[in-house]
């Protein structure tokens, strides 16, 4: 099953591959802070900008003055961090109560 994480950066790829409307529909689907600026970045891009500033206040971010591909890559370098970090989490392992398990809730 794909994560939240996974599907937010899915979108972000097809919004980079043209297809704004795919991309929509996944982050409309999601509630979270993530999701919310990825929205708002997408109402940014097409120019729906009292939309997009509604999304990024859910997202408790300010719309940036910078140009739409640079926040797209911030946004994707953001996503790439979170798998990353949820990837490493999900590896380690650690001692609860004298018992071995992993995050995952799996024992060992």
């Amino acid at each position: 099953m794909r994560s939240n994480v996974d599907e937010l950066k899915r979108a972000l790829e097809l919004d980079r591959d043209g297809d704004w409307d795919s991309a929509h529909t996944i982050v409309q689907g999601i509630d979270s802070p993530d999701s919310y600026w990825i929205h708002a970045y997408l109402h940014r891009k097409e120019k729906a900008l009292g939309n997009s500033n509604y999304w990024y206040r859910r997202a408790k971010k300010t719309m940036p003055e910078y140009d739409l591909d640079q926040e797209w890559n911030e946004l994707y370098e953001y996503m790439t961090s979170q798998q990353r970090m949820r990837d490493k989490v999900s590896g380690t392992r650690f001692q609860v109560s004298g018992v071995r398990c992993q995050v995952s809730g799996k024992k060992t």
